[in-house]
């Protein structure tokens, strides 16, 4: 539990059964499994003696901890050809104007995909940029049939049913003099004439809609004093959003209220996981959201941006290759995959997860033994994939600069 960083350690809980797959020969390994060395521990990055044995070029040990059934406990990711991954192609794209910054369809609204395309830092003149609601009636030919105009929607939301969008209209230094920014919801219950109910004015940075759809917490940069009211917790009903409280989630790291820079909720219990901005996961019950329990703290930096909970307290994150966690009186990892992810997506109905990686998507399905495979791969000509999402009837949508696309997860 020491607070402090010591720059270049990443490898804690190291056994002698590592080092000496390192550093030794099978004659200590031997003895020291015999002596009750654990075969399959591993480091706090999920790195065991096999990982070891390679980073030392053991090839002997390697061979030996292989015989006895040991897997790499933290592979990691080559673009090579390789016969046990099927190599997968891209079926069709759609041209969009812009970064397709973000992918997602709606429990409630499966036939509607919602894809936030922004300029990346360049004002783009018109209605290019924005929200764009894209039907996949015909899951194979994803169709464009209505957008509404958002400077730069740096991220949104949503509702369960799909009936409302939340967007985040985060104010940035090139847009003009008189541009108004914070919270917009769309009702877009008739996707082809979605229509704007109600705004928020604020400078929000971050923004988490729970399961059920009824909270919605927003978090304020303070870049503006007029707009520096904290992390804040909004209440949806049928009058609309309703703010409830401010900063309940007491102090975060640097000693001031919590400043999320990521959330996630979890399937099975009323739990609310906060990445402030010291790199700290915080998990609340929040069953009165503005009198929440503080359960678990960790500073983690293997784990940042973009967060997916799944049941049984899980975690997936994506900032340091793809890896799993489980929140018991630590974060204990589970198993991960070393890459350059730059977007990812889990299903819990499918089981699959996929990672955008280089100019590939990569598709990992889970062993028996909870460890992830890597078993298709789809390679793009674009670069700079910014977004990719899983549907379940096995589609993947996959979000570039200038376009979007779909393919096929093939069944087992």
């Amino acid at each position: 539990d020491n607070e402090c960083t010591y720059p270049g350690l990443r490898h804690t809980r190291r056994t002698p059964l590592m080092h000496a797959a390192q550093n030794s020969d099978v004659q200590m390994l031997t003895m020291l499994l015999r002596a009750g060395a654990v075969l399959g521990a591993a480091d706090e990055l999920g790195y065991n003696a096999l990982d070891y044995a390679g980073m030392g070029r053991a090839k002997d040990n390697d061979r030996y901890l292989r015989s006895l059934g040991l897997e790499l406990g933290a592979p990691k990711y080559t673009s090579d050809a390789d016969p046990a991954v099927r190599e997968q192609k891209i079926q069709e794209s759609v041209a969009m104007d812009g970064y397709v910054a973000k992918l997602l369809t709606a429990p409630g609204r499966p036939d509607i995909l919602v894809a936030a395309v922004h300029p990346r830092g360049a004002a783009m003149v018109g209605d290019k940029p924005g929200l764009y609601l894209i039907s996949i009636v015909d899951p194979d030919h994803p169709k464009v049939i209505s957008n509404f105009a958002a400077e730069y929607a740096y991220d949104f939301a949503l509702s369960p049913d799909g009936k409302r969008a939340y967007v985040i209209e985060m104010a940035y230094n090139k847009a003009g003099p008189n541009k108004s920014f914070g919270l917009s919801i769309f009702d877009i219950t008739n996707p082809e004439k979605p229509s704007l109910t109600e705004q928020i004015e604020g400078d929000f940075m971050t923004m988490h809609l729970s399961p059920d759809g009824g909270l919605l917490y927003l978090q304020e940069r303070s870049l503006k004093p007029e707009f520096s009211r904290g992390l804040l917790v909004y209440g949806i009903g049928a009058d609309g959003a309703r703010m409830k409280c401010s900063n309940p989630f007491g102090k975060g790291g640097f000693n001031g209220p919590v400043f999320a820079y990521s959330f996630a909720s979890f399937p099975d219990e009323p739990l609310l996981l906060i990445q402030d901005q010291s790199r700290r996961l915080i998990l609340f019950d929040v069953k009165d959201p503005c009198t929440p329990t503080r359960l678990f703290e960790n500073r983690n930096e293997s784990v940042g941006g973009p967060m997916f909970a799944g049941a049984g307290r899980t975690v997936f994150s994506g900032s340091s290759g793809l890896q799993k966690y489980r929140i018991t009186d630590s974060m204990e990892r589970v198993t991960g995959y070393e890459a350059n992810v730059g977007a990812f997506h889990v299903n819990p109905t499918t089981g699959i997860s996929i990672a955008a990686i280089d100019k590939a998507v990569a598709v990992f399905r889970t062993k028996p033994n909870g460890q992830f495979v890597l078993t298709d791969r789809f390679r793009l000509v674009a670069d700079n994939i910014a977004s990719v999402l899983q549907t379940n009837t096995g589609r993947i949508y996959v979000g570039w600069k200038g376009g979007l696309g779909v393919g096929v997860i093939p069944r087992e």
